[in-house]
């Protein structure tokens, strides 16, 4: 299921007849990156993407509605997920590693710590900007 999901999305990314906005065609592949992304993590999401009736630009057009200059990009996550599957919750953690040389640790909370002993990593969570 989750390569049937990824390639409907993809389909219509690349399909040329398809006439996007200008602010849907700025969103359009970081939202299918992020979508791709979430179908092959999560089984359950894959199958409600690939059997809805839902096409990628209409879900763009949507999360572009009423916006003005800007919108974050979590917003437009949040957005798009939920044209797919309502009640899904998008989360989003930054992490910082003090030089290029650190290896990301892959755990959100070995990251949170900075009693681990391993080295020091800040870390963000994109939700205490939005308030």
């Amino acid at each position: 299921m989750k390569d049937e999901a990824v390639k409907k999305l993809g389909e219509e990314l690349n399909d040329k007849a398809v006439k996007w906005s200008q602010k849907a065609g700025a969103i359009k592949t970081a939202v299918y990156d992020a979508l791709a992304g979430f179908c092959v993590q999560n089984e359950e999401f894959a199958q409600a993407v690939a059997q809805s009736d839902k096409t990628l630009s209409a879900v763009c057009e949507e999360c572009v509605k009423n916006v003005g200059q800007s919108v974050s990009d979590l917003e437009v996550y949040r957005s798009a997920v939920a044209a797919y599957f309502p009640g899904a919750v998008v989360d989003c953690v930054m992490t910082v590693r003090m030089s290029e040389h650190e290896e990301p640790s892959g755990d959100p909370e070995r990251a949170n710590s900075r009693t681990s002993g391993e080295k020091d990593v800040l870390s963000l969570d994109l939700f205490d900007l939005m308030g």
